[in-house]
């Protein structure tokens, strides 16, 4: 006696003792699926920071060293110095200018110094320091005084462009001594910031 399946009963016997099912694969791109839309992704951050401005308010009984950066106070313990934070930064809150710096490094190509006298705030020197965890320290002094302006210029204001980058990071910093009944703002004009 001969069997004779057709070609479909074969195929539907196979298919019945699978296992497995057998994947189906789609040959076109899926270019949206379910309640999902396309449409562009967020590229990139804010951008490159360009300024940011820091006051300096001294209205206590004596002279003040204010420190911008130093997030880890390395500075401040390695050199035994006392340094008072700012008294307002930019439209942000002190703490966290100060702790951007730990996380997003940025180069200072300069700055734009107001005081409330350029006669007496000039005169102080400024120092940037790094400083590291063994206690080595290092201040470099910026002598203010040293700098030439024409005197049409206003006195109370020192604009001034750094040949070398400062950087501002977790352990770097600016040192400014502030006598008492001065104001001093200062706007930071940046050369280079971590991607924000």
């Amino acid at each position: 006696m001969k069997l004779s399946l057709s070609r479909q009963t074969l195929q539907n016997e196979r298919a019945a003792a699978s296992l497995e099912p057998s994947p189906k694969v789609r040959q076109t791109a899926m270019t949206s699926f379910g309640s999902t839309a396309t449409a562009p992704g967020f590229k990139g951050g804010l951008g490159m920071v360009s300024s940011f401005t820091t006051n300096f308010t001294n209205a206590s009984g004596g002279t003040l060293n204010y420190v911008v950066g130093d997030q880890l106070a390395l500075i401040a313990n390695n050199a035994g110095l006392t340094l008072t934070q700012p008294s307002g930064a930019s439209t942000t809150l002190v703490t966290a200018l100060q702790n951007s710096f730990g996380m997003l490094p940025l180069t200072v190509m300069g700055m734009i110094i107001t005081a409330t006298s350029g006669a007496t705030q000039f005169a102080q020197n400024a120092r940037y320091g790094m400083a590291d965890v063994d206690s080595s320290v290092l201040l470099k002094a910026l002598k203010f005084s040293e700098f030439q302006r024409p005197t049409n210029f206003n006195a109370n204001q020192l604009a001034i462009e750094f040949v070398e980058q400062y950087r501002l990071d977790a352990n770097t910093g600016f040192v400014f001594t502030v006598p008492t009944g001065q104001t001093v703002d200062i706007t930071w004009l940046v050369g280079a910031a971590s991607y924000r």
